[in-house]
């Protein structure tokens, strides 16, 4: 019995663990993608920077906050060293769109993407080429907890892409 219950403890431990890892969450039984970033930046700085990215479909300020829908995005699989072989298909084979919300803080910002959205890319024999599918059905059961499969290579896929895409370069001056 207390084999079992140590068990049960280990696997939900790394599940946890799992969540926190890659910035994932579920709210109200919807996927949501939060990181907190550190930067010696101004706002204003970091928004330019991720306007210049190209990111964006569309873009606005509510208050102080940056809020706007994205242009469609390949998951960064490859920086990872995977290839279409090894990850699962509406990874490989889905561009990615989202709304993202950044707000400001003295010394950071937080991103939180939300109404993540896979669109196929070309017709297989499963889909069609523009069909779109949310992300929520690939991560979330109907229980409301996230799908194991989900935890491993597609979170942290799609947690380096989120990475990549947000996270902004401070300059660096170089005297000469």
């Amino acid at each position: 019995m207390r084999f079992s219950l140590a068990i049960l403890f280990a696997f939900f431990s790394l599940n946890t663990f799992a969540q926190e890892t890659h910035s994932f969450k579920i709210e109200s039984r919807n996927l949501i993608w939060q990181h907190v970033f550190e930067t010696s930046l101004s706002p204003d700085d970091v928004v330019q920077r991720l306007k210049t990215k190209g990111i964006w479909e569309a873009v606005e300020f509510v208050g102080d906050d940056l809020t706007g829908n994205s242009r469609k995005q390949a998951a960064d699989f490859r920086s990872l060293g995977y290839n279409e072989m090894n990850i699962p298909i509406y990874v490989g084979r889905m561009d990615i769109t989202f709304f993202a919300l950044v707000q400001f803080q003295e010394g950071k910002y937080r991103v939180t993407v939300s109404n993540i959205s896979l669109i196929q890319r070309y017709d297989d024999g499963i889909s069609k080429m523009g069909e779109v599918t949310s992300l929520d059905r690939f991560a979330i059961k109907k229980s409301g907890v996230f799908k194991s499969a989900f935890l491993g290579k597609p979170a942290e896929i799609y947690n380096k892409t989120f990475l990549s895409i947000f996270e902004v370069e401070e300059s660096v001056e170089a005297d000469w």
